[in-house]
């Protein structure tokens, strides 16, 4: 799974949507070097709260591997073509890129916690728009994370 997520991230020219319940370090990292080539990002973070995104960015920012990092989620975050909404109760993470790939996941319906199979389509507008309607559904009762409030504030 992770592979394909790397791989539709990779392709993405204008926009990401994606919600999520895992975290996986290369994934950040290219979705992150893909927001500094323009494409712009939306998050659902449904992550628990110690591990959330908004807590890992909160870590970089208060102690930075080094100087580059720290410009770049500086910038990040205070960039319109960054949002991050927390949604701690989200069901399955999806992934949608440029409005025509999909990545989504099914749970296991004996226990909703855990993962049960991916499905991925490539090429597929019409199923990129009902996920893009979802996210946006989702998104509209979730909170945006602090970080981004306060920063944005200033």
């Amino acid at each position: 799974l992770v592979v394909e997520v790397l791989r539709v991230i990779d392709n993405a020219q204008k926009e990401i949507y994606f919600a999520t319940r895992y975290h996986d370090p290369h994934v950040s990292a290219k979705t992150f070097e893909k927001f500094t080539k323009g494409v712009a990002i939306h998050f659902l973070d449904g992550l628990p709260q110690p591990i959330s995104i908004e807590n890992r960015l909160n870590a970089i920012l208060r102690t930075p591997p080094n100087r580059e990092t720290f410009e770049r989620i500086s910038n990040m975050i205070r960039s319109s073509r960054f949002d991050l909404k927390r949604a701690p109760n989200l069901s399955a993470s999806f992934i949608v890129v440029d409005g025509i790939q999909v990545i989504y996941e099914t749970t296991n319906f004996t226990n909703p916690e855990q993962f049960a199979i991916a499905i991925a389509h490539y090429d597929d507008t019409y199923l990129a728009q009902q996920f893009i309607k979802y996210y946006q559904s989702l998104a509209s009762d979730a909170p945006t994370a602090k970080l981004l409030q306060s920063v944005r504030q200033q």
